[in-house]
């Protein structure tokens, strides 16, 4: 679980950090990211699913409740993220 929440979590993260003050669903679309973090997701999923890798990268298949409980925390640093955006721009934005 560890390997797939951080992997995962750097993929999503990736969205946050492409400006520093504006939010990342305002940002124009990129499909070049879009794919890449879509191939990235892909590559995480064989190694945690294809059973032929468990025991050279020490990953271990997960049920549903444990892929759930993986994809929910992956988006916790860029919630983060997001909100200490949106108080930076609550700051700015402040008449003075």
């Amino acid at each position: 679980m560890p390997f797939a929440t951080v992997a995962l979590a750097e993929l999503v993260l990736v969205f946050s950090c492409r400006s520093p003050r504006e939010a990342a669903w305002r940002m124009p679309r990129n499909p070049y990211l879009l794919a890449c973090v879509a191939l990235s997701a892909a590559v995480v999923a064989i190694a945690v699913y294809l059973p032929a890798l468990h025991g050279p990268l020490g990953t271990a298949s997960l049920d549903a409740g444990d892929a759930a409980l993986v994809l929910a925390l992956a988006f916790v640093p860029t919630a983060a993220a997001e909100a200490g955006k949106g108080v930076v721009r609550n700051i700015r934005e402040k008449p003075h």
